[in-house]
């Protein structure tokens, strides 16, 4: 084991698949622990059928062993088989009850597969048990299942949930507010703002965690300050919009019902946002609207299981969606529009930037890439940032 080990140190997957392999040849009854060692070099290697095997040798020889139960959970996450991953990371879970990892990685899963009801069962009974962990109020304020003004009253340091008091302190202030805040309600896919008196519609497409990159309840202030009407859209098919809403129906019904409250609300002029996943929504439903202005970050523009991203949503757009439906910049050239299609993104985030490049040279579509970004959280940046107020109010010509 002693390759296996110096191999694991340096990181160095190949030699410590090597290593491993040989030393089950050698050894006469080869145990957990060199399979397991096989099972982390070939993860390591994106091979995850031999990975797979590995780890199954390794339960046959310590049936329930939590480590060879983690080995097998980050497989099944990292091939997309979201269910095989929550049953193996549920069983982490009953046996350690007082660990807020195992629910921290429940509630990922279970809000990627859109089962936001049963992630915030999770989470609710997990705080029953530990109140005051800061790893399970990170993932309540930041994925909205609780407020930063409930995890304040707690009482509980800012660890955790330190992030979002930042955005918070960072947002415009009440005394800035021209119309009462959106009220955020995490298992409601089609949320309203309070109707002010004013000729902007921003409709805004949320990300895979249902938030704007930070809690809905942050993002409605700019909005607010900016005197627009606003409304909310959660995809809890996780399919980028493109079967439309879950409470109202297909596509066409969701473009129904926005252009419906418009109307209501007799605005004459109707803007997208989308964050991530909901990026790409803003742009395919701003043109369908007519949109005046839409505005993505971090957009994915195409089908590219190369560019990164979880395997679990990989997996549900080659089940449910063609490539044509995935393809953004095929979408565009088949539409006549006069939307502007603003795209920013990290310009040393590779994935985010491929994919802004390939819309680049279409009619309407302008590129801001950000220099200092290097991961996905683009809106989340220029809160922290920037003047994030003043931006939106030139962004949206408010």
């Amino acid at each position: 084991m002693n390759l296996v080990r110096l191999a694991w140190a340096n990181r160095d997957w190949a030699a410590m698949r090597q290593a491993a392999e040989q030393l089950i040849v050698i050894t006469e009854t080869p145990s957990a622990p060199e399979f397991l060692a096989l099972a982390t070099a070939c993860r390591n290697l994106r091979d995850f059928d031999a990975a797979s095997q590995a780890a199954e040798r390794a339960w046959e020889r310590a049936a329930g062993s939590p480590e060879i139960t983690m080995m097998r959970a980050l497989i099944a996450f990292e091939r997309g088989d979201g269910e095989l991953a929550i049953l193996r990371f549920r069983e982490l879970a009953s046996r350690a009850p007082h660990n807020p990892r195992w629910v921290f990685e429940l509630v990922i899963l279970h809000q990627m597969l859109g089962e936001v009801d049963t992630a915030a069962h999770e989470l609710d009974a997990a705080l029953e048990r530990m109140p005051a962990d800061p790893l399970l109020w990170g993932i309540a304020v930041g994925s909205d299942f609780r407020t930063l003004q409930e995890a304040t009253k707690a009482g509980l340091p800012l660890v955790g949930y330190g992030l979002y008091a930042a955005l918070q302190d960072r947002s415009p202030a009440d005394d800035q507010l021209r119309r009462p805040l959106v009220s955020n309600q995490k298992l409601r896919d089609f949320m309203a703002a309070p109707p002010m008196a004013g000729d902007t519609l921003v409709v805004v497409f949320t990300g895979t965690n249902d938030t704007a990159g930070m809690p809905l309840s942050i993002f409605d202030r700019y909005l607010a300050s900016l005197g627009c009407n606003a409304v909310y859209l959660k995809d809890f098919r996780r399919l980028l919009f493109l079967r439309g809403l879950k409470s109202l129906g297909d596509r066409d019904t969701t473009l129904q019902a926005i252009r419906a409250l418009q109307r209501q609300l007799g605005c004459g002029r109707l803007c997208t946002i989308g964050m991530s996943a909901g990026a790409f929504a803003a742009i395919h439903y701003g043109v369908e609207l007519g949109a005046d202005c839409i505005l993505s970050f971090g957009a994915p523009t195409y089908h590219s299981p190369n560019l990164g991203g979880a395997a679990i949503q990989r997996r549900l757009y080659e089940t449910f969606l063609s490539n044509w439906e995935l393809d953004l910049r095929a979408f565009l050239q088949s539409r006549s529009y006069t939307s502007h299609i603003n795209l920013f993104f990290g310009e040393r985030e590779l994935r985010d930037r491929a994919h802004a490049l390939y819309l680049d040279d279409l009619d309407g579509v302008t590129l801001h890439p950000v220099s200092q970004l290097n991961d996905h959280e683009c809106l989340r940046w220029f809160a922290l940032n920037r003047d994030l107020r003043t931006l939106l109010g030139e962004w949206l010509g408010v």
